[in-house]
């Protein structure tokens, strides 16, 4: 007795899914869509099929509104005059309206089963335009000659008024869904763009990655030689070779300093000296006596020496007494036989560097650099990077292409877009 209470659910209609593989292909098929468009392209075809007829017919009768003479007419000279003036205005006016539509319509496809929604959109406009600009223009010159002139104008407003119909006729045409379908064809059309250069994208990567690959399985074979040539008996000498050719090099270096510190705490009196005397050869000595040495083959730096001590000695150089012990003290270690000798140890220690540069170059065994290889493998890395992130941009932009394509499709479709 309760069973009538409880009335079964309407089983909800289900929602049809399509592919967006298979957009384009549904939107080529689809009666839906075929009749979207085919209801746009017959009316816009045949409103733009009236408008040439009425063209037709609007030079006809300008035709006859050109020859109307009004000697027959009952009106003062001078008023047909200024009638006859204005009707020749309102034909010319009129004939420069019909010569701007006949070109406007020239843009519009003949085909009447492709009528392109932009070219109809924009010619709709411009006539529109044209229209309101012919009205303002010819207004005055029409109610003039209308005075005299009445059957013969109505044919040419007659036709001009149907021309006006058939413009609003194509503004009515509902275009919410047409927008919709073509929208969708363009948005269709700019994701295979950008799919294609993704896929120009991905073979790039992919070129890229093999270089990568290539550049680090010879860089970890170049690693590999190096560290066993570590390992081996000639490297190992020739390291040791190396070794003792930077020791004799810090022993150069040393025996250059040796010099230099025999100089140096006689400068200030030194430069006092030279001022004096009016001689700056001496201060060469001060900047790189260890070279000027070598130069001085008659060691002439002695004499200058001893005449400096001899003039200290004698009060002639402005110098305390403490300092003058030093500098006295200073400048007796620097004798010729000194001197000699720091050049024949440079001529020993060179000798001997120049032995073991030769034993090194015969040392056929040499690590191979691998920093141009990392760099390579940096540069790969930074530029797979930069091409990643176009990729990126790209699937961000189709997606949003997408997005826009399922809102549209709500226009035409209770479809549901499965991507």
């Amino acid at each position: 007795m309760f069973f009538g209470l409880f009335k079964p659910k309407k089983k909800e209609a289900e929602v049809q899914e399509l592919q967006f593989s298979d957009l384009k292909k549904w939107l080529g098929e689809s009666e839906q869509v075929k009749s979207i468009l085919a209801a746009f392209n017959n009316e816009s075809a045949d409103c733009i099929s009236k408008i040439n007829q009425s063209i037709s017919k609007t030079e006809s009768f300008l035709k006859e509104l050109g020859s109307v003479d009004l000697e027959n007419r009952k009106a003062p000279v001078k008023i047909k005059n200024i009638v006859l003036n204005n009707k020749s205005a309102y034909v010319e006016h009129t004939k420069h309206f019909l010569a701007k539509l006949k070109n406007n319509l020239g843009e519009i496809p003949s085909n009447q089963d492709k009528q392109d929604l932009g070219k109809i959109e924009k010619f709709v406009s411009v006539v529109s335009e044209q229209l309101d600009v012919f009205s303002k223009q010819s207004l005055k010159a029409f109610h003039i000659t209308s005075e005299l002139i009445g059957k013969e104008l109505e044919g040419v407003v007659s036709c001009i008024s149907e021309i006006n119909n058939s413009i609003k006729r194509i503004k009515a045409i509902p275009q919410e869904k047409i927008k919709a379908v073509k929208l969708i064809e363009k948005n269709l059309e700019i994701i295979n763009e950008k799919e294609r250069i993704i896929a120009s994208i991905n073979d790039e990567i992919a070129a890229k990655q093999k270089e990568k690959q290539n550049i680090s399985k010879k860089l970890s074979d170049t690693e590999k030689k190096n560290e066993e040539l570590k390992f081996s008996s000639e490297w190992k000498k020739k390291q040791e070779t190396i070794e003792k050719m930077n020791m004799l090099k810090e022993k150069l270096k040393a025996n250059s300093s040796a010099v230099s510190s025999l100089f140096s705490p006689l400068e200030k009196v030194i430069k006092k000296w030279s001022w004096k005397e009016k001689n700056n050869k001496i201060l060469a000595y001060l900047e790189d006596p260890y070279s000027m040495i070598k130069k001085d083959s008659k060691f002439e730096i002695i004499d200058i020496l001893n005449k400096i001590k001899e003039d200290t000695l004698q009060g002639n150089i402005d110098v305390d007494e403490k300092r003058k012990d030093n500098f006295l003290k200073s400048i007796s270690e620097i004798t010729k036989e000194k001197l000699i000798f720091f050049i024949k140890e440079e001529e020993k220690i060179q000798e001997e560097i120049k032995e073991k540069e030769e034993e090194i170059s015969k040392y056929n065994i040499e690590f191979t650099d691998t920093n141009h290889l990392i760099d390579q493998k940096s540069n790969l890395d930074k530029e797979i990077s930069v091409i990643e992130k176009r990729q990126i941009s790209l699937e961000k932009e189709i997606s949003e292409e997408k997005s826009k394509i399922k809102g549209e499709l709500k226009i035409i479709s209770d479809i549901r877009l499965v991507f």
